[in-house]
């Protein structure tokens, strides 16, 4: 082995974000590090797919798995060794590119048996549609008649009563497809023209949109269903290529309308029976079957074209009620006097009645104002009537609690300890009269100024709503959140804990800078090369490991770099299953085993008393590997 010296590793770059591409400290339930090999890329909307296609399966180590060439997106997945997603990037005809990744089926909660009266069930579960004026939608007659709902999931036990009890042309769910197989990833798939539901989860979404029985609806029980099977039996999660595969083939199939990836739900679940669950997993499919209420009222696609799904989003959001202050282990309502924040309830509980009947319409529904050194202040809504007579609006403010979201040490305090606090923007409201002719539209605008005085060392996070009231009596809505404090102050160093910093696996070597990149004992004390350790105060967007020339400066940095200018090397790679093993053990781990750097969407460390969990740093090991697929030859380094 020759000596390789590396005077120094360029400290890695890194901006924010959320999620993480590696697993964290659990053995993933598939192959997630598979998909780190993997890359999504979409083309320019006239580039010629086949031709990129074909140029990368000439190249070695490079695999094209899948083409996609719909109007619903044009690209292609690919695995490779050799590319990573600056190279990617720098290819003819790229819009953008990101990794593949594994998406976790999202948990139920807790499994809470529903009453054994059948009626009574269904009475608790109608209250909700009684809530979200899913009720008089359908005394008018509208249960979704006509609307095809693609339902991306486990897949639908249409053998349910509620749900027809058969598939195929003339049933409720009819038709659909098996993408994955049943027995993926145990063995390889099998995908089949059958969507049966395995583990429970597509068929309770399913239920919620379109169940029908004498005792219980779902939102929209007058539409088709369409199946499509991402998660098998055998596993908890899927790639997001089979979930793209899904949505284009739904789209190339039927062309449904919507498709569906709440609390106390009754809805349907395996085998005929019934399952009471909770999260956005039934909150989702709730607003689709809004939404099929909603085409079949007013048309789909057809009707509006592509600005559909922009323009029920904003009536959704714009139909908000406000909801009180609650917190996470409360055993009864307490009325504090404060509404929820923004943050927490969005602009509150979806009002399908205002959605399908109110006149006045909003182009904008949210406003961010940012932190105080980056505050945004100015603000405006393109006020639409679509009446048939003058309205005239008012405006009004209505401020929600404030919440400080750090404590005195500088950690994060949890939830259950938040408490409601006064926070008020000052706002300059639209002056005058505000009045529309029918069919008229008018730009309202806002003037914020973000709330003075508060303790910016405990992170104080402010929210509420303007209230948008009209002549016809109707109440819309738009949400805004801010910072009171400077973010930067407050996290003035994006890596904690001191980091990053490198180790070699042998503890007779806690810090160098020195490596050989001995891979061959399986004893880490023998073997040596760079394992680099890292924590975050923010989620980080791109995290590079770049290696350059001896003697390179500071100063001939560009981004993204390219091999071979300004004395760029090019970029490290890390051995795929990092977290996951103390060591590289070269009995039964292969080296070629890698992902490229940069690596996106890497999580923040957990805080407990100012600094992060151990566990939750991450953990890259360099064996010498680059981007390119070759290897580090031996010299002097930054």
């Amino acid at each position: 082995m020759r000596l390789l010296s590396i005077l120094q590793i360029l400290p890695l770059a890194g901006g924010a974000a959320a999620g993480s591409v590696f697993a964290r400290n659990d053995e993933p339930s598939l192959g997630a590090a598979d998909a780190t090999k993997q890359y999504i890329i979409e083309v320019e909307k006239d580039a010629d797919v086949e031709a990129l296609s074909e140029s990368l399966n000439a190249e070695d180590h490079v695999k094209v798995l899948k083409t996609y060439n719909s109007e619903v997106f044009h690209g292609l997945t690919i695995e490779t060794d050799v590319y990573n997603l600056d190279s990617i990037g720098q290819l003819g005809d790229v819009a953008q590119a990101w990794p593949a990744s594994v998406i976790e089926l999202p948990d139920l909660g807790p499994d809470v048996q529903p009453p054994s009266n059948a009626r009574l069930a269904a009475a608790a579960n109608y209250s909700i549609h009684s809530w979200t004026g899913v009720d008089k939608i359908h005394a008018t007659g509208n249960f979704g008649q006509g609307v095809k709902v693609a339902v991306v999931d486990t897949g639908v036990d249409y053998r349910h009563e509620a749900l027809g009890g058969g598939f195929g042309p003339g049933f409720k769910v009819s038709g659909g497809y098996d993408i994955v197989g049943d027995a993926w990833p145990i063995e390889n798939g099998e995908p089949d023209s059958d969507p049966l539901d395995g583990r429970g989860h597509g068929t309770h979404v399913a239920g919620i949109i379109a169940a029908q029985t004498d005792s219980l609806q779902g939102v929209a029980p007058g539409v088709d269903l369409l199946a499509y099977k991402v998660f098998s039996s055998m596993g908890s999660g899927t790639y997001d290529t089979y979930i793209i595969d899904a949505f284009i083939k739904a789209f190339d199939d039927d062309g449904p309308e919507v498709s569906a990836p709440g609390g106390n739900i009754l809805s349907t679940w395996l085998d005929g029976t019934w399952r009471i669950a909770s999260g956005t997993s039934m909150a989702c499919p709730y607003l689709a079957g809004i939404a099929a209420l909603f085409i079949s009222e007013f048309g789909g696609r057809e009707v509006h074209g592509p600005s559909l799904s922009k323009t029920f989003y904003n009536r959704v959001v714009a139909s908000g009620n406000s909801m009180p202050w609650s917190t996470v282990d409360a055993v009864a309502f307490q009325d504090t006097g404060f509404w929820a924040p923004t943050i927490q309830a969005g602009s509150g509980l979806v009002d399908a009645w205002k959605v399908l009947n109110y006149s006045s319409t909003l182009s904008t529904t949210k406003w961010v104002l940012n932190d105080t050194a980056h505050f945004d202040g100015q603000h405006s809504t393109v006020i639409a009537n679509n009446a048939n007579v003058e309205v005239e609006y008012e405006f009004l403010l209505q401020p929600a609690a404030g919440v400080e979201v750090a404590t005195t040490s500088g950690a994060l305090a949890k939830l259950k300890d938040y408490k409601p606090l006064k926070m008020i923007p000052n706002i300059t409201l639209p002056s005058g009269s505000f009045k529309l002719k029918p069919g008229e539209k008018r730009k309202a605008e806002f003037s914020f100024d973000y709330p003075r005085g508060l303790n910016e060392a405990k992170q104080p996070l402010y929210s509420g709503k303007v209230l948008i009231t009209s002549s016809l009596g109707e109440n819309l809505s738009v949400s805004y959140f801010g910072a009171a404090y400077n973010v930067k102050d407050q996290y003035k160093d994006m890596f904690i804990d001191n980091t990053p910093y490198i180790m070699s696996p042998s503890r007779n070597f806690p810090e160098k800078r020195n490596f050989t990149f001995d891979l061959s004992s399986g004893k880490s004390t023998s073997q040596d090369y760079p394992k680099v350790f890292t924590s975050f105060s923010f989620g980080c967007d791109e995290l590079r490991w770049d290696i350059y020339e001896s003697g390179w400066e500071e100063s001939r940095w560009s981004y993204p770099p390219v091999v071979g200018e300004n004395g760029y090397v090019g970029a490290a790679t890390a051995f795929r299953d990092s977290l996951r093993y103390t060591f590289f053990d070269s009995s039964i781990h292969d080296k070629e085993d890698t992902v490229a750097f940069p690596i996106r969407a890497l999580s923040r460390s957990i805080q407990s008393g100012g600094t992060s969990l151990g566990l939750d740093r991450h953990r890259f090991f360099w064996l010498g590997k680059l981007a390119n697929g070759t290897y580090i030859k031996p010299g002097i380094y930054k």
